[in-house]
């Protein structure tokens, strides 16, 4: 069951420039560009000197989860705010906090649009 908000489209192009940018941050710190805050993850890897490549390849798959959520709303995993919020969430752990906001503002702007 697919929901349908007022603001569909905009919530749609907030989720997939998510997940575009949340891949992207996961390539570039697999290649070794990393950035002065890469996620809260990254906290917790430095402290237990463990190697960081597992939360990336999580982090991969969080942002392929959520393009598809915005590519097939329905069919593999629901189009609703509540997930699109838990992604956001899950996004700023794994990936970089500029990856879970634009996210985080679609779940924002479904919680106040439903039809």
């Amino acid at each position: 069951m697919v929901k349908y908000y007022k603001r569909n489209g905009a919530m749609k192009l907030l989720t997939i420039s998510s997940g575009f940018l949340g891949l992207m941050y996961c390539f570039w710190g697999i290649l070794g560009m990393h950035f002065t805050y890469n996620s809260l993850l990254n906290l917790f890897t430095q402290i237990f000197d463990l190697d960081g490549y597992l939360g990336y390849i999580l982090g991969m798959f969080i942002a392929a989860l959520t393009l598809l959520v915005a590519f097939k709303p329905g069919d593999p995993l629901p189009w609703h705010w509540l997930l699109l919020l838990m992604f956001s969430i899950l996004l700023m752990t794994f990936v970089h906090v500029i990856a879970g906001f634009p996210i985080f503002v679609a779940g924002i702007i479904g919680l106040f649009s439903v039809v």
